[in-house]
Order: C-alpha cells, then structure tokens, then sequence
C-alpha cells in the first residue's frame, strides 16, 4: 500500500507540468508550484473511499485536514528537513462520534466539528470536539455544545487565544449565533455568552462561517434577506456587537470570507455578479471599501469566493478557471503577484488558508487514482513580502 501511494504522489506531481507565466493586465504573475502534497493518513477504517480535504487550515506550525463526513480530522507537522508529514488522527469519541467539515487549529489546541448520538437513537446531535496536543500526541479533552451541522466546505468553528467561537447557523429556527466558550484551562472550555446581531432579519444562518482574528470576530449573517457580516469585539472581558460588513451595492454576500486585522476580503454569491473587495475597518468601526479586486487574467470575470487573509497578502479563487490568486498590498494598493498552479484533476472549486508565507489548498475532489481517499491538500511557499 504503501508504494502504491508513493507512486500515485509522484504522478499527481507530474501533472503540474511547468506553466509559463500568465500575462496580467499589469504584469507577469509568477507561477507557484506546490512545494508538497500532503500524504495520506493511515487506511480509515471501516476501508472505505473518504472525502480527504474537505477543508484545510493552519496556524503555520500544524496543518489540519478534515473529511467531508468519518470517524477523525488528521493533523500534520514539519519534520526536521523542513517536510510536512502526517503526525496524528483526532478521532471523534464515543458514543458513536462522527467527523464532519469544520476545524480549526491554533497552538496546542484543535476543534473538530461533529455529532455524537447515544446508542439506539436516530438523532445525532451536533457538537465541537476540542483537541490538546502534548508531546506528539492529540487527545479529545472536552466535547462542546451549540454547535450546528456542516454547510458545504466552510467552518462555523474558530479560535481565540483565550476562547473558542462556536457558529450554530441551525440555532434559532435558521436565525443562528455565535456561542463563545472561554478558556479555563489546557484544552477545557466554559460557556461565556451567546452572540446574534440585534437586527438580523428571520433566517440569518448567523455563525455558518466564523473567522477570529484576536479579540475580534466576523461571522456570516447573510441568509434570506440579511446579506451582511456581522462583528464582535471583546473589550474589558465583555462582548459588543459593531457595525456589520454588506456590499456596498446590497448584493447577496458569499459566506467565505477572509479577515485579519483591520480589513476583509468579500465576495458575492456565486453567480450574483458581485466583484471581490477588500473592506477596512474604520476606527468608529465602520467598514467601507478600500479596494475592488480586478481578476488579473480576465478582468471581466469576478474573482471568489473562496479567501483567506493574513496581514498584507491574501489568497482568492478563480471559480471560472478554477485558480487561486496571490494578492500583496503594496503602497496602499492590492496587487496580483503570483498564480497557484493546481493539478488539472482539482476540479470543483478548492478551499484555501493561509498563515504567513504558507499556503494551503485544498481539493477535495482530486482523483489521484486511489481506491480508500479521494482529495488531495497541497502545500505551497510563497516569497518573502515587499517593503511596503
């Protein structure tokens, strides 16, 4: 088996033949070849073919990959040489615990969305693993409740240096929240507050996408009608509510979204006609437009929605041709820099996360010809940032 998959790695490479750089209307994108793709997990048992890829994100230091629905998420680390390799399975626990899309990772720390369902029940019942790593090894500590099933590839779960952000979209008849559960102690939580926005209208999905950047938080509020994200900050050990992010034009919002700091990168819903923008934040917390981003291959077609935001460079799909951009902000503007060459078998729209000058991708559709994991996640260097 296990040559069997050496051999199928080192085809899924050789489908990244080299490409030339692509002609922007500014300048040339440079092309970034994946520096690995991760390996696979041990066989999942029962053998069966898994979704692998679902999702992936990072903290830089682990990479966490989750699986449409099964028993674990996999966690990986660098080895001495500088190479990620496969490093442990959080399985969810008993009783009869089920792995689901969402995960987050930061530090020592790792949640797992999921459900548990009590022997002879038909009714699972939607939860939050927490992880604690401790000398290699990830042991479920603690399960948390509120939480909501997965919604097609994105995470409602995030995490704050001292507290988890738990996205329950189902709660409230659809209206949704955001349930924050503080820390008190190694891989243990208590319940602190439960956040909506005061004005959302009826079906809101509140918290089908929660993204924490210290202590601050932008969550999905966009169902029927709503069409906005919401905000949180924390200050004093209490939580407030602040403006909410919308499109300037009131367009449908895509529940992908990316934030760091002071600014997001937003896109509309597939097929909404909405172009891709960075917002900032103001100091009176007001978010407004700071820039449109222009597809850089075809101008005429809207960049999204997938995203991630980290500092002065982000990361946007192509979903027309199924490519992810590189973006650096460089004296007050967003430019393209780079295109992410992807393997011709990533054929649906792939998930990004990024963390520093390490990009992850992945394509949860990717058939490498293997008969027990369909998906494939592929890691990426990216250069060192200009002055800005």
């Amino acid at each position: 088996m296990l040559k069997h998959r050496t051999f199928l790695l080192s085809c899924a490479f050789a489908i990244l033949a080299p490409t030339a750089a692509v002609q922007s209307a500014d300048a040339a994108l440079s092309i970034i070849r994946p520096q690995q793709i991760l390996p696979t997990p041990p066989d999942p048992d029962p053998p069966e073919l898994m979704k692998y890829g679902a999702l992936a994100v990072t903290d830089g230091k682990t990479i966490l990959v989750s699986v449409q629905s099964g028993r674990a998420a996999y966690a990986y680390s660098k080895n001495s040489r500088g190479r990620w390799r496969y490093e442990a399975t959080l399985v969810a626990p008993e009783p009869q615990g089920i792995a689901s899309t969402g995960i987050a990772v930061r530090g020592k720390t790792a949640l797992v969305q999921g459900s548990t369902r009590m022997l002879g029940s038909p009714q699972a019942t939607p939860v939050a693993f927490v992880f604690r790593h401790r000398k290699g090894v990830w042991t479920h500590t603690q399960t948390l409740s509120n939480a909501s099933g997965s919604l097609f590839r994105r995470s409602p779960l995030a995490l704050g240096h001292d507290f988890a952000a738990i996205g329950s979209y189902e709660t409230d008849n659809l209206n949704g929240a955001v349930f924050i559960y503080d820390k008190n102690g190694a891989g243990t939580y208590v319940f602190g507050a439960k956040l909506a926005p005061a004005a959302a209208a009826p079906l809101a999905f509140t918290g089908a996408n929660v993204v924490v950047d210290r202590n601050r938080f932008l969550a999905y509020s966009g169902g029927v009608g709503n069409n906005a994200i919401s905000s949180f900050v924390r200050t004093g050990g209490v939580w407030f509510e602040e403006p909410s992010l919308r499109l300037p034009s009131g367009g449908v919002l895509s529940p992908d979204f990316g934030f760091s700091g002071n600014r997001a990168v937003v896109s509309g819903f597939i097929g909404g006609g909405e172009p891709a923008r960075v917002f900032i934040r103001h100091h009176d917390g007001i978010w407004s437009v700071e820039q449109t981003l222009t597809n850089p291959v075809d101008p005429q077609t809207n960049l999204g929605p997938k995203a991630a935001l980290d500092g002065r460079r982000l990361l946007i799909t192509d979903t027309s041709r199924k490519a992810v951009y590189v973006f650096e902000r460089h004296k007050a503007s967003w430019v393209a820099t780079a295109e992410l060459a992807l393997p011709t078998s990533c054929e649906a729209l792939p998930t990004v996360a990024l963390s520093g000058r390490l990009a992850v991708v992945a394509c949860e559709d990717m058939d490498a010809g293997d008969t027990l994991w369909e998906g494939r996640v592929l890691v990426y260097e990216l250069s060192a940032l200009r002055e800005a």
